[in-house]
């Protein structure tokens, strides 16, 4: 960004200004300098990994703090007893996010403060390509006020640091809509293969992907170059690469029945018409809401005329046109999809699709920013985190007061027990758990064992009905023994009697978790052992 000579004068913004400019006539403040040097073409790029590197050390702590009367999120530990087993698919999700954890617990311990800073290097991933996506877009600043705007996003914070299959589709997301960009417009070879190569990896991150691929062939159909691109040989090499990155897990599903293609369509097919259609708005009210932060600044800040916002929504100039339609489509297509198909949209499958948010609310020429109102926002990017980091300990102090329903308060604790009374039977290593899936995922994160979970369908209303393939009369399970938990009592989990009918009877254990010395609501867990049997003729 140039400035000129008139604006080297003093900017007033808060506890931030100095009231000494610098030759640049920005103000020596925290934010001015920061602000200065992410404006900087030959500093901006270093500038911005280095912000990106403090926001995920301040975001970790916050984690580590504000989570510690808490255990792991069963979205993570069920990652991680996943890893344990690497295969082609599994029965619920592609395989992208099982490898990732078993490549992060190669080089970091299974520990809850390294699966947080798993997630927020996810989530600085994705703003780095998203960074990078914006370039040649937007102006300099426009870049950086967009930046700073996506890192009020709970996507990027506090809903990544939970790491799941919606949170990988970030980065995925992000660097499968920048090489796609850069394919169209350049034609390069090379953007092509890389394009086809995200794609790829977001597929096998979550099948979710496929409406970002359609919404990109979408803005590329509509688009006045089309023809252009569509006979050179740029899409045809992407869907090349993008299929070999997926024919092994392809193989997989073919092999397997399609289990998790299944798994996806049952678990949120078979909704009445209303209901379908209440999850379908929710789903989009729901993305708005979560972009609600960086729509009210630029609305009360920026006051962008009637104008200015058509121009947003529907964009004169031909690249920008071109990126929002590639915005709207993975928010917007479902929708209909859904409600045809009597179908359940959930709100944190939105996660990824904020890619083009800073170019879609700012793109407009005729929507301008001044160089202060651009300080003040990145001032309140800067102060953010570390006003959430403050916050931390309240946090966390109602998180134990007000323990979730899923018992992740426990899960360590119950892990304890689980061996206790393993032990008891046999000193072999735990292999199976089963029972309701945060509980199972919960004993089995912690269990130095590394046992396979394979929890019951909790979406089904008959708890017998499991979607994961477990027979406790198979022989290798009868050999390795298998353990059985469940949150509740005896009588609220008597269907674990009813799956290892063989087995020794119910034990009920009661946790109560300790923070800061004090003891916090106790918690009923049930939990039936079946020790390995020998195998005959042994």
């Amino acid at each position: 960004m140039q400035i000129s000579r008139s604006q080297e004068r003093r900017v007033a913004f808060g506890p931030f200004d100095t009231g000494t400019p610098d030759s640049s006539g920005l103000p020596l403040g925290v934010a001015g300098r920061i602000f200065a040097a992410l404006v900087d073409r030959r500093r901006q790029n270093r500038a911005v990994l280095g912000v990106l590197a403090v926001y995920v050390l301040v975001w970790t702590l916050y984690a580590m703090v504000a989570k510690s009367s808490q255990d792991i999120h069963p979205d993570t530990g069920e990652l991680l007893t996943w890893s344990h087993e690497l295969a082609l698919g599994y029965w619920k999700h592609p395989p992208l996010g099982v490898y990732v954890v078993k490549l992060w617990t190669m080089i970091f311990p299974v520990a809850d403060w390294s699966f947080y800073l798993l997630g927020t290097t996810n989530a600085a991933l994705a703003l780095w390509f998203t960074w990078r996506a914006s370039e040649s877009l937007i102006s300099e600043e426009k870049r950086l006020v967009g930046l700073a705007l996506l890192t009020l996003v709970p996507f990027f914070n506090f809903l990544a640091l939970d790491y799941n299959h919606n949170t990988l589709l970030l980065p995925l997301w992000a660097m499968t809509a920048l090489f796609f960009l850069r394919s169209f417009k350049t034609g390069q070879l090379g953007y092509a293969a890389l394009a086809g190569l995200a794609a790829g990896l977001a597929m096998l991150g979550k099948y979710w992907s496929i409406v970002l691929i359609v919404g990109l062939v979408m803005a590329a159909l509509t688009d006045a170059r089309r023809r252009e691109y569509f006979f050179s040989a740029s899409p045809w090499i992407s869907v090349l690469v993008g299929g070999a990155v997926l024919a092994p897990h392809c193989t997989w599903l073919l092999q397997n029945h399609f289990v998790s293609v299944a798994y996806a369509s049952s678990s949120h097919a078979g909704q009445s018409a209303v209901a379908a259609a209440v999850s379908a708005l929710t789903f989009f009210l729901a993305a708005v809401l979560y972009a609600s932060i960086p729509l009210a600044i630029v609305a009360f800040a920026l006051r962008p005329s009637k104008a200015a916002i058509l121009d947003s929504l529907f964009p004169s100039t031909v690249d920008l046109r071109f990126i929002a339609l590639m915005f709207w489509a993975p928010l917007l297509l479902p929708l209909p999809i859904a409600i045809a198909a009597n179908a359940r949209l959930v709100s944190t499958w939105a996660i990824p699709t904020m890619t083009f948010l800073p170019i879609v609310l700012l793109g407009s020429p005729l929507l301008t920013l001044k160089t202060e109102t651009s300080i003040k926002i990145v001032a309140l990017a800067v102060v953010f985190p570390f006003l959430a980091l403050l916050a931390a300990p309240l946090v966390a102090l109602n998180v134990f007061l007000h323990p979730n329903a899923t018992g992740s308060s426990y899960y360590r604790l119950l892990s304890t027990e689980v061996q206790r009374i393993w032990r008891k039977e046999t000193d072999r290593p735990i292999r199976w758990v089963i029972g309701d899936r945060g509980a199972a995922v919960g004993a089995a994160f912690y269990s130095g064992d590394r046992p396979v979970v394979n929890p019951r369908d909790t979406a089904s209303d008959d708890p017998m009905r499991r979607s994961s393939p477990f027979n406790p009369d198979n022989d290798v399970v009868r050999r390795q023994g298998v353990v059985a938990v469940c949150m509740g009592n005896n009588s609220e989990c008597a269907w674990l009697g009813r799956i290892l009918p063989s087995a020794g009877r119910l034990q009920e254990v009661t946790l109560a978790r300790r923070f800061l010395g004090w003891s916090g609501k106790p918690a009923i867990f049930s939990v039936i052992a079946l020790p390995p049997v020998p195998a005959s003729g042994s």
